[in-house]
């Protein structure tokens, strides 16, 4: 079984963003940039449970 992941850290994004990739056929998951610094075992588990 292949698996890709896209992964981008920016400091916003929009849903233009977020529908052009899903469009392209990616999956997409956002996270708040204080929530992976602040709370990056929250952010592992999300990831994991999409995985």
């Amino acid at each position: 079984m292949a698996a890709d992941m896209l992964r981008t850290l920016t400091g916003s994004s929009t849903s233009a963003e977020t529908e052009y990739l899903e469009r392209l056929g990616y999956d997409v998951l956002r996270f708040w940039n204080d929530e992976v610094s602040d709370n990056i075992d929250s952010v592992f588990d999300r990831i994991t449970e999409f995985l």
